[in-house]
């Protein structure tokens, strides 16, 4: 069950969950330096995969591709050291477009926010919320409360018109 008191404080928290996975959204969608990378990484993918008629040809990018470039080790010319795939797209972009990566580390900053965002937690949440207010309106409407002739009382703060207020509030 839920109390009346608490349901503002968990709306709350779900409302700022829910925001700043928007804001993450929002933070790719106005990107300017995104699509640079992932131009980057298509073109590398495609030169990479230039021998293969199936993979060569490419035209877009999935999240996955980007999570295996991270993990996949390059060696770079005029470079000490090992580096993964995407940090090589990251340092040529770089040379090409000074500043790239500062925008892009500054664009990507509302995304970490949003990383631990479970959006099937989410849904379940929004789920139980609209299902605890159409309780309280059944409540409201006088559905489920014993009558008045039955001799038992109804808390106050099941009264109807209180109902009413929450649910205005």
């Amino acid at each position: 069950t839920l109390h009346i008191a608490y349901f503002p404080k968990k709306v709350a928290a779900l409302q700022m969950e829910m925001e700043t996975a928007l804001n993450a959204i929002a933070a790719v969608i106005e990107s300017s330096s995104i699509p640079v990378l992932l131009k980057g990484v298509l073109l590398l993918g495609n030169y990479v995969n230039s021998a293969s008629r199936a993979l060569g040809g490419a035209v877009g990018v999935t999240l996955e591709s980007l999570a295996k470039l991270a993990h996949t080790k390059c060696r770079v010319k005029g470079s000490q050291g090992v580096t993964n795939a995407l940090g090589m797209v990251v340092q040529q972009l770089q040379r090409s477009n000074p500043g790239f990566a500062e925008t892009l580390a500054s664009d990507l900053e509302g995304c970490r926010a949003a990383c631990d965002f479970d959006q099937h937690s989410a849904a379940g949440q929004v789920s139980e919320l609209a299902s605890h207010v159409r309780s309280i309106q059944g409540l409201a409407l006088g559905e489920g409360l014993a009558a008045p002739s039955s001799g038992t009382l109804v808390p106050i703060a099941l009264a109807p018109r209180r109902l009413e207020a929450f649910l205005e509030e």
